[in-house]
């Protein structure tokens, strides 16, 4: 029973059964019911995260900071890493960097700082860096992975883009971190519901994510009603027939998509693709940090042309003819072409050294 709140202009008691809402009214029968007194505040419904990352939220909070506020120098930084505490298998995890506090590091730079094995991530979440000692544990020098970036010698220089999954997989088994501090966390500043961005998700990370109180919509998931997590690596755009083809796919399987889109490239080839393929209800882009005049207008375009040429199936899903489909964006006429281009150009954005770099 929570009894004296605020809903609207009134002050009421609200009771909850089996957490659902079952009367609202003033002067409430309070027996055999736990009471929460709300002294007159109110009552909201609760908030929704829209994009966050559990795990990743969680594995930070038992990480070294590595950038302001907590460290601003070079000096911050190596005090930061020779004081931490390495984890069972030996190893430091620091996160939040940033080139402000000393430079763009790599394996050089980090084996003037700490010994031990270390692995630093980004403040963007896009990059990781190693030290020699956690590049040799790894296999780094001899892996295979696109995201590897490499010198101009061929020789990898402990930089790694948007290869967790990769990297995780060559760390030293350890114990996943645990969502109770988040979820309390969350749950003190009144969230209920959460949208989880990580994108493909195995069968044990879901399970983890389904623990919580609160009721998690996970992009990742593999199947599922919610749109699917698709990643535009700016530092290794997709061919535009592969992108199209993902977006083809979940749409086939009746699933709008929510597609990770930062860079003015990125968004040309998104915006492309989903002219040649057409959007659905639930479409979403996340982040959308750089949005040009261009890809507006080509976005206004496509969507028009889409949404005319639409129809529905039997099943109800929303389909989209073949012959609506245009080779050229109908705003600018030239989304495919710049496009295409794009997805062979480097992204701006991206720290690279030499001819050999590749992607996250």
């Amino acid at each position: 029973m929570l009894r004296d709140v605020e809903i609207g202009s009134r002050v009421v008691d609200v009771r909850v059964e089996a957490g659902v809402v079952a009367a609202v009214s003033a002067g409430l029968d309070v027996r055999d019911a736990e009471v929460v007194d709300g002294n007159g505040h109110a009552l909201i419904p609760g908030l929704v995260d829209h994009h966050i990352h559990l795990l990743a939220l969680a594995a930070d909070l038992c990480s070294v900071p590595c950038g302001p506020p907590q460290v601003r120098d070079a000096g911050g930084l190596h005090t930061a890493l020779t004081r931490a505490e390495p984890d069972d298998n030996g190893w430091v995890r620091g996160t939040g960097y940033i080139e402000t506090v000393a430079g763009a590091l790599d394996r050089r730079s980090l084996d003037a700082l700490i010994f031990s094995p270390v692995r630093i991530q980004h403040r963007s979440g896009a990059v990781w860096m190693l030290n020699s000692a956690a590049a040799r544990a790894v296999g780094l020098d001899g892996a295979s992975e696109p995201g590897i970036e490499r010198d101009d010698r061929g020789h990898a220089t402990g930089r790694v883009w948007r290869a967790d999954s990769w990297l995780r997989s060559r760390l030293p088994a350890a114990e996943p971190p645990s969502l109770a501090v988040v979820a309390r966390a969350l749950t003190s500043y009144g969230i209920t519901a959460v949208a989880d961005a990580t994108p493909d998700l195995d069968a044990d990370a879901l399970d983890l994510l389904t623990g919580i109180p609160q009721v998690v919509l996970a992009l990742g998931a593999p199947t599922g009603p919610g749109p699917l997590k698709i990643v535009i690596a700016d530092s290794a755009l997709p061919g535009i027939e592969e992108l199209e083809g993902r977006i083809r796919s979940a749409h086939d399987d009746d699933r709008p998509v929510a597609v990770h889109c930062v860079t003015r490239e990125a968004l040309f080839l998104l915006v492309s693709a989903f002219a040649a393929v057409g959007v659905r209800p639930g479409d979403r882009i996340e982040h959308a940090s750089v949005v040009p005049e261009e890809p507006s207008r080509c976005w206004v375009g496509s969507a028009s042309a889409s949404s005319r040429n639409r129809a529905s199936s039997p099943t109800g899903a929303t389909t989209t003819s073949a012959t609506s489909t245009p080779t050229t964006c109908p705003a600018c006429t030239a989304s495919r072409r710049c496009a295409r281009t794009a997805s062979r150009s480097r992204s701006p954005a991206t720290h690279r050294t030499g001819r050999s770099a590749r992607g996250k």
